[in-house]
């Protein structure tokens, strides 16, 4: 006994090249358009992850200065690395700087002045200071840290 339809069942196996050729380019319209949207969020997560870290660092380098005798902030902070050695009983900074949400500008100890490249002190008042890193997202942000608070 012969079932009618049984043959040409047999002979249709899969997809055609147009088929597929129509959901391959779903697909790529689908990810050209959603391409800006990831982007931008991973900017923001970058931008958002740096704000979190400059606020830890304003609270350790608070600490810091509540445990010197007489109390003043670090004299001076010359890179990344430095700045990770003398807060490392308050805060666990990556080791290797490419790593941090950010990258480490200047620090200064004094009343600071900010600009978008780098931050001066005037004085040497020893309960102030000033820093400046730059969050690592496709617009560098400039991120303001000092005995006041942090500021993008």
């Amino acid at each position: 006994m012969r079932r009618l339809g049984a043959s040409q069942r047999s002979k249709q196996g899969g997809f055609t090249l147009l088929e597929v050729a129509v959901v391959l380019s779903i697909i790529a319209i689908l990810a050209v358009l959603l391409t800006p949207a990831v982007s931008d969020m991973l900017d923001k997560a970058a931008l958002s992850a740096a704000l979190n870290d400059a606020k830890a660092i304003k609270t350790a380098l608070d600490m810091y200065f509540d445990d010197q005798k007489p109390k003043e902030y670090p004299a001076s902070l010359a890179d990344y690395d430095a700045l990770r050695s003398t807060l490392a009983s308050y805060l666990a900074l990556p080791s290797d700087s490419t790593k941090a949400s950010f990258s480490f500008v200047a620090y200064c100890r004094g009343t600071p002045t900010f600009t978008a490249t780098t931050v001066t002190c005037a004085g040497t008042d020893k309960n102030k200071f000033g820093l400046l890193i730059k969050a690592r997202n496709s617009a560098e942000t400039p991120i303001q840290i000092s005995h006041t608070g942090v500021a993008y």
